[in-house]
Formats: C-alpha cells, structure tokens, sequence
C-alpha cells in the first residue's frame, strides 16, 4: 500500500439529493416507470456532465505550448521526458451518491512540476463550476491536498476525504470551492524556497504562482474559496462570456424569489449573487 500526497476536489451536486429521494421502490405502472427512469436519468446525467466537463478541460492542459516546446529544445532527453511524464497525470475518480471525488496523486517522483497539475485542477474546476451553474445545476465543495492512498477497486482513501468531507458539509453553506488551507500552505512554501539554478522545473513551476493565485480569493466570511469567475476564466470563455455569465446571475435572481419566505436559503442565494456581482465588471 502506497502512501502519498493527494490534490482531490470533493464536488456535491446540489438538488440531487431532494430528486433521488422521490426514488423509494421500483416502479409498477407506465407512470411510475417514466417519472422513474427521468428522475434517474436526471441525477446521472448531471454526474455524467460534470465528469466530462472537467475532464476535458484538464485534458487540455497536457498539451505543451509552442514557447514550451522550444525551451525544451535545450534541455537533455532525460529533463524532456521527465516533464512531458509530469505533464500526464491520471484524473480519476471515486462516486456515491449525488457526490464526485476528482483526485491525483503529488508524487514527486512522477511529478517535477506539481504546481502546474494544481493551476490544471483549479482551471478545470472554475471553468467545470461555471458551466454547470450556467445550466441551472449548482455545486458546492472543496479542493485541498492530504495524505491518502488508493485501495484496490475502490478508490483513495485517507486523512484527505474527511478533511474535504468536512469543509464542504460544514464550511461551504452555499454554492462554493473551499479551498483548504494545506493546498494555500503549498503554494506559499514553494514561493518562499529558493530557486537553484540549475533547478529549471522548479523555476518554470513557480511561475505558475501569479495564475493560481489569482483562482483562489477571500470570501466575505475570510474562507479562501475558488474564484470561479476571476478575469482568465472570462478571457477563456472569450465571445461566449456575457452569455455565461448572464445565465448565472440569472439563475441566482431566481433561486432568490423561489426561496422567498426560506431565511436559510435565502441568505447562501444571496452570497452567491452578491460574488457574480461583484466579478461582473470582468465578464459584461
């Protein structure tokens, strides 16, 4: 059994609970047999959407840009094979439920440019929140690193889930990434060490740190949480953006009158209208 550091992404899909619990015996009539399938197909298709959208995002990134590809023309063989490897780090996943666990591991000996795979993670993340909540599916979770590892058939296992358990059910309230304190500590610590010259993944790696920063912001309540609507996310989403991000703010306007009367849900809708608002200016 292999020990290792883990970055995950725990994501629950919200509303999906309410929909399976309606599922509560097998159907007997033509009815119940189609509200049956469409409630499950509902719920499935929305964890089907979410692993197809992020994968593909982070798919994007094992790609090596043209100014990459001509530094590398300097380096040994050996140097270029170790990065193009640490460039082809396996998303997977672990389900149950109306809950997806994205997870890699940090394993130094595969992986000479881990901050790269972490800016992958949180752009894939944004970028995967975004869409979703763009067709009316909100989620709510947290992205950290920890110590894990992988049982056999069933997926990580370790310190790492009950950290992410924990900051999503108790910490996030609302539809939100927290981003926990250990991936922050990571990220300052790479920035305080000392870059050895001779140590050119760890120099190319450290200029990732300017980006990953700019995807994690400071919530009204001080939790660091994942800035899905930061100015490179819009950028991204080039012409198609105003239609982005009208249908989010749309959406949050209309959970606010659905949830009229709700004080609960009332007071996380408006948190979530009031961070698309005050991102707006990079997205109108």
């Amino acid at each position: 059994m292999k020990i290792n550091y883990y970055l995950a992404a725990y994501i629950d899909i919200l509303g999906q609970g309410a929909k399976l619990s309606k599922i509560n015996k097998l159907p007997k009539t033509k009815e119940e047999k189609e509200e049956f399938n469409k409630l499950l197909n509902d719920t499935a298709d929305s964890v089907k959407k979410l692993h197809g959208v992020f994968q593909s995002y982070f798919d994007g990134f094992k790609e090596i840009s043209p100014e990459i590809k001509e530094r590398l023309e300097s380096w040994t063989q050996e140097m270029r094979d170790k990065f193009k490897n640490s460039k082809e780090i396996k998303l997977k996943y672990l389900y149950f439920s109306d809950t997806v666990v994205l997870y890699f591991p940090l394993d130094k000996e595969t992986n000479v440019a881990p901050l790269g795979s972490v800016y992958a993670a949180l752009t894939s993340a944004a970028s995967t929140f975004l869409i979703m909540l763009s067709e009316k599916t909100p989620l709510r979770g947290a992205i950290n690193i920890g110590i894990g590892t992988e049982l056999e058939n069933s997926g990580i296992y370790g310190p790492i889930l009950q950290n992410l358990h924990c900051l999503e059910n108790e910490v996030a309230k609302y539809p939100r990434i927290i981003i926990g304190d250990e991936l922050i500590q990571m990220i300052e610590d790479y920035d305080k060490e000392t870059i050895d010259e001779t140590d050119i993944y760890k120099a190319m790696d450290k200029m990732r740190i300017p980006s990953i920063r700019d995807l994690i912001c400071r919530d009204t309540d001080s939790h660091k949480i994942l800035n899905y609507l930061d100015k490179s996310i819009a950028d991204s989403f080039q012409t198609r953006k105003i239609e982005f991000y009208k249908k989010i703010k749309s959406f949050a306007d209309e959970q606010l009158e659905e949830y009229r009367g709700n004080d609960k849900l009332q007071k996380r809708y408006r948190k979530l209208r009031s961070y698309i608002r005050k991102k707006g200016s990079d997205w109108v």
